[in-house]
């Protein structure tokens, strides 16, 4: 097995060439169990939650001290654990399950105790399996990578979360993704496109497409600066890019810059998922991915066996994607590999 190496670099985001900038490893650790794959990762206040692509629960790291981060506990329920994303808000876990379990939404006002509230699945109108949620003004969206349509529930009250609306998006043939931020919805269509929409009155009117930015093929995920101006996508394939867009005009997007891993000078496989908090964007670049029969890719935001405590910044980043940076600048993690362990 071949452990690959996250290095940090730190580039502007104009459309000017990359430049690396120096980040140190403070600690790494391995979590969970066995040859696993992480899911997506997400923090707030003193922890960091890993999902697990291979079905080992979330993780719920202690990251107080970043030299030496330490599992607190598993949230690990009998109905099993292949949860590939996860969002946390105020203390509530959204946690989804794309092997049939719906969204678990979870009490972590202690972390240490994960309590599940409830579990929100097609029998309350929503998807059984889940590959990507997104919190966002006491609303949560969910989008299944296998069809176009957005499901959108009202969770202001975790206890009596209940299905506002169905988006059917302009995707082909699916959403992969979906972002939030401010008063739109941009949605990753895996065939090409990121698709914005109104979400302003998501709770009474059904949201309008303001337009559409021609992203590529695997457009995987986006995040937005928080005046809607910048849309970051990353597009997920072997020597794939991530774009940084000006959206000023959603229907007239321009492309700003591109970078790549060649035009980094690095050995990377494929940008994953791009975050944007504080003064940067945190791309995770899985290693290696492979395809279901329907194309979907199954690199679900590997994070390889080890799980960098840097990413402890993630665990003062502010929930809310709203929060605006000081200054526009992007995190790529790039995956290398190192030589096999003995």
């Amino acid at each position: 097995m071949w452990i690959p190496l996250w290095i940090a670099l730190l580039v502007a985001l104009v459309p000017v060439p990359a430049r690396a900038q120096n980040i140190t490893l403070v600690s790494q650790l391995d979590p969970l169990p066995g040859n696993n794959r992480y899911g997506d990762v997400w923090g707030e206040g003193n922890y960091a939650y890993v999902g697990s692509f291979s079905g080992s629960g979330v993780a719920i790291i202690d990251i107080s001290d970043p030299n030496a981060p330490f599992l607190e506990t598993t949230y690990l329920p009998p109905s099993g654990g292949q949860f590939k994303d996860v969002k946390v808000h105020d203390g509530i876990g959204y946690f989804a399950s794309d092997n049939g379990g719906g969204l678990h939404i979870v009490d972590l006002s202690d972390p240490t105790t994960p309590t599940l509230i409830t579990q929100v699945t097609s029998a309350d109108s929503g998807y059984n399996s889940i590959h990507n949620v997104f919190y966002a003004d006491g609303f949560l969206y969910e989008a299944d990578s296998r069809t176009k349509v957005v499901k959108v529930f009202d969770v202001s009250d975790p206890n009596n979360a209940f299905f506002v609306r169905n988006i059917t998006t302009a995707a082909n043939p699916f959403v992969h993704d979906v972002t939030v931020v401010g008063s739109r919805l941009y949605a990753s269509g895996w065939n090409g496109g990121t698709f914005v929409y109104d979400v302003s009155d998501v709770g009474v009117n059904a949201p309008l497409l303001l337009g559409s930015v021609a992203s590529g093929g695997n457009s995987h995920s986006s995040w937005v600066t928080s005046d809607g101006q910048t849309l970051i996508v990353a597009r997920e394939a072997g020597g794939a890019d991530v774009q940084i867009f000006d959206i000023s005009v959603p229907n007239s997007a321009v492309l700003l810059s591109t970078l790549t891993a060649a035009s980094l000078g690095i050995s990377g496989f494929s940008p994953h998922n791009p975050v944007l908090f504080s003064e940067s964007t945190v791309t995770t670049t899985p290693s290696r991915c492979s395809s279901d029969p329907q194309g979907r890719s199954g690199c679900g935001g590997t994070l390889s066996p080890r799980l960098h405590s840097s990413l402890g910044e993630l665990g003062q980043r502010s929930a809310d994607p709203a929060v605006p940076p000081t200054r526009s600048r992007a995190l790529e993690d790039i995956s290398q590999n190192a030589p096999p362990p003995r």
